[in-house]
């Protein structure tokens, strides 16, 4: 955080530099202002956030080092598989208007995909069928979509990808993703540096949110969550730095344009998905109490005459036509493509419709102590962000006040859905979207307060340990094929295994352990059971080569050393669909 300390004898003409940020109150003010007019100041010694600053040399050094990191270790760690699901069907939906400039994919393709709704929406006028996911999805994957069809001349669906179309596209996808994860890094680091820790201590944090979580996971796969992420990263950011604003540097020129990426961000989150409609309150009611006290500036020619400072627009007044806007857009796209302004893409899937409850207490319970959706097993920071909170709340009032209360807000409407767990996919993924922001209040064990010297060692400690041990299971449960667990469920349940229900009660990363040590165990080993469940006794041979079958590495490079011909490496994600309905029937 930059701060500006002002003392009574000359308050205007301080330069400060601290941290991570350089600031200077000419530049703010303009080099032709009146440095004798009065300008709004704080009591001697006090201190008053600023944010229309640059990055310090430090802290873009920092910056860069965080960014070299990040690409590396997500280069390096590069899936080698495409992860099926929702965003093959958006990408299918992209495909399609690549090569028609047309949202519809085939009525026999969408037939073909998962049950009635579950992926694609039928249009009840036009009978045509696109991907119920949000709009803004089908033309984010455009970019590498587009540059695959340009490499290779052609754009075939994800099923009908021979091995070399499957690894072209798996790498323009992987380059993608890796994009944008560099991106959302490059903005969480700007955001901790507002919260005042050294440029050292925004690294850490990053490098632990990222490769010390089931983040990890999102950031490498090739599905939609990393853009939701990066959005409502890059949102809370963009109205932090809005609240941020000092008294004597309100100038229109800094302010608005934080304003309108506010604006920005939150629009394309409820257009990925109609779920982030509910942002648009509280963002309009924390753009509201977020203005500023104003100082007296003259009118900047280049605004119109709307949002002029005579005319005392606040900043809830830019904000509102925009997002009006936008809602009116999502609007037309769902009349368009679903056939009504109301129907979300989800009316046509039964669970979707079935399942509504107030009662969240099994969701509640899920979140928190479930073995495979728990917040805290899956993103060990938010146990010590809980902790801090009380310390974060005083410090930070507005920013924990709007950051709690979208993560509450989300947290109590999710849990209202039976479809709450996000099964079929790793860890509390509905929530993944919030968690490196509520997870800010452990940047203060690393700045104490006074009479609390204590509480740095004490956190460092434990949290070293758990980061650890967390980073080790993120690592097991990439590097082997992600629906590696439930294949080992189905081919259990086929040898005729007892007590197979139990397995479900183990984390994905156990049950990659117990894999991998199976593995790696002497053949002539008797295996009368794995992870506690009895297998037959006879012949012990055929248990452990279908258990070891299914060990498949997930790394790109590692598949890149395997030869083409003969290597199909959609093979392993070409009968999702019935293992999905194998386990799901039992």
């Amino acid at each position: 955080m930059s701060i500006i300390k002002h003392e009574s004898n000359d308050p205007q003409l301080e330069a400060v530099r601290r941290d991570g940020f350089t600031c200077d109150v000419e530049r703010s003010l303009g080099k032709n202002a009146d440095l004798s007019s009065p300008v709004p100041i704080a009591p001697s010694g006090s201190e008053v956030r600023d944010d229309t600053c640059v990055l310090h040399r430090d802290a873009r050094r920092m910056e860069a080092v965080l960014l070299l990191v990040v690409l590396g270790v997500l280069m390096v760690t590069m899936p080698g598989f495409i992860y099926v699901g929702d965003a093959v069907s958006v990408r299918a939906t992209s495909i399609a208007w690549l090569n028609t400039r047309s949202t519809a994919v085939l009525a026999s393709y969408a037939a073909n995909s998962g049950s009635r709704g579950q992926y694609f929406f039928e249009h009840p006028r036009t009978q045509q069928w696109t991907t119920k996911y949000g709009i803004a999805n089908i033309f984010l994957y455009v970019p590498p979509l587009a540059l695959e069809k340009w490499i290779s001349g052609q754009l075939p669906v994800y099923e009908e990808l021979d091995p070399r179309q499957y690894r072209l596209r798996c790498l323009v996808l992987g380059l993608y993703h890796t994009g944008m994860a560099v991106l959302l890094a490059a903005y969480l680091f700007r955001l901790t540096l507002l919260f005042g820790p050294r440029p050292i201590t925004s690294m850490l944090f990053v490098l632990t949110a990222f490769f010390t979580t089931f983040l990890w996971n999102y950031l490498r796969a090739h599905t939609l969550e990393v853009f939701q992420v990066l959005f409502f990263t890059a949102m809370f950011y963009h109205l932090v730095r809005v609240h941020r604003m000092s008294p004597h540097r309100l100038s229109d020129k800094w302010v608005w344009p934080h304003v309108l990426m506010v604006v920005l961000f939150t629009s394309f989150l409820f257009l990925c998905k109609t779920l982030y409609v509910l942002l648009v309150p509280i963002v309009l009611v924390a753009l509201a109490l977020a203005r500023p006290r104003r100082a007296a500036a003259k009118r900047h020619a280049w605004l119109p005459e709307l949002i002029s400072q005579d005319r005392g627009i606040s900043f809830l007044s830019l904000a509102v036509i925009p997002l009006s806007l936008a809602v009116s857009f999502l609007l037309w796209t769902n009349w368009q493509r679903f056939g009504s302004v109301l129907e979300t893409g989800y009316g046509q899937w039964e669970p979707m419709s079935e399942h509504f409850s107030l009662d969240v207490r099994e969701a509640l319970y899920g979140f928190s102590f479930d073995p495979r959706k728990s917040v805290f097993l899956h993103f060990p920071p938010a146990i010590f962000a809980i902790l801090l909170f009380p310390l974060f709340l005083r410090r930070y009032p507005w920013e924990a006040a709007v950051g709690g209360l979208i993560l509450l807000v989300f947290t109590l409407t999710i849990s209202c859905f039976s479809y709450w767990r996000g099964d079929w996919s790793y860890g509390p993924r509905y929530l993944l979207f919030a968690l490196p922001v509520a997870s800010l209040p452990v940047l203060l064990c690393f700045e104490a307060p006074a009479g609390m010297k204590w509480l740095r060692p004490v956190f460092v400690v434990a949290m070293i340990p758990v980061m650890a041990w967390s980073a080790k299971c993120q690592f097991v449960v990439n590097s082997l094929e992600w629906f590696t667990p439930f294949r080992v469920e189905s081919t259990l349940d086929e040898l005729g295994a007892d007590g197979v229900e139990g397995l479900r009660r183990h984390t994905y990363w156990t049950i990659n352990e117990q894999l991998i040590a199976l593995a790696r165990a002497d053949a002539s080993t008797p295996l009368p059971t794995f992870m506690k469940i009895k297998l037959p006794l006879e012949p012990y041979a055929e248990p452990r080569r279908r258990l070891t079958d299914l060990l498949v590495i997930n790394f790109l490079w590692w598949d890149l050393m395997r030869p083409v011909e003969g290597s199909q490496p959609a093979t392993a994600n070409s009968t999702i669909g019935s293992l999905k309905d194998s386990v799901l029937e039992k």
